[in-house]
């Protein structure tokens, strides 16, 4: 489960820097997509009706890429998946922690004063706590 968390972790890096490349040089792509969308559509295309203005006030200039926008939500599936796999491995390791028996009292040696002065502390004469498991 390490393996594949410390996975998901760099490739979450990865998305990242890719959304930062992106960033970098989103006019070259821009352009080169439209050069070839006109290259393979050669018919003109109608113009789209013009869209109302937001109501929560932002421009379309303010908006982000669609590419940067696609990496930024893998990445957050990446992200939630890699969350619920350390919370499977957790949960499997609570459930295998509270089937397995508690471990047999030690007892003293069999050469071992009895007096309380001289008895050594050992885990029998220790009130046993209940068990706590911490997600």
């Amino acid at each position: 489960m390490r393996k594949v968390a410390f996975f998901a972790g760099w490739l979450f890096v990865a998305f990242c820097a890719g959304a930062l490349a992106t960033t970098a040089i989103s006019p070259e792509i821009s352009h080169s997509l439209d050069h070839l969308a006109a290259v393979l559509q050669p018919t003109p295309t109608p113009t789209p009706a013009p869209t109302p203005a937001p109501l929560s006030g932002s421009s379309a200039a303010g908006s982000l890429p669609r590419g940067i926008v696609v990496i930024l939500l893998l990445s957050l599936l990446v992200a939630v998946g890699s969350a619920f796999t350390g919370l499977a491995w957790w949960y499997r390791r609570a459930a295998a922690l509270a089937a397995t028996p508690p471990a047999a009292p030690v007892s003293p040696p069999s050469g071992a004063s009895q007096s309380p002065e001289s008895q050594p502390v050992w885990s029998e004469n220790i009130p046993s706590a209940p068990r706590v498991i911490i997600l």
